[in-house]
């Protein structure tokens, strides 16, 4: 569910600290942290909201799935 309320709101990046086996299955990859820097100054300016999914408001696995990009 976090996932999907972060990319429904526009967010590009998610820092997790480590890669483990059930993150891996929401994409979660390990890069270098150059990488990490460059990723993080293009996530900076972006406007993003979190919230866009009402809570309390039930969502359909589909939805789910649509909003976390599985």
């Amino acid at each position: 569910y976090l996932v999907a309320q972060l990319r429904a709101g526009g967010f590009t990046l998610l820092d997790t600290q480590f890669k483990t086996d059930h993150l891996a299955q929401f994409g979660v990859i390990e890069i270098a942290r150059a990488d990490y820097r460059r990723r993080l100054d293009e996530a900076l300016p972006i406007q993003a909201v979190f919230g866009r999914i009402v809570l309390g408001q039930p969502l359909s696995l589909e939805d789910v799935i649509h909003y976390a990009g599985c």
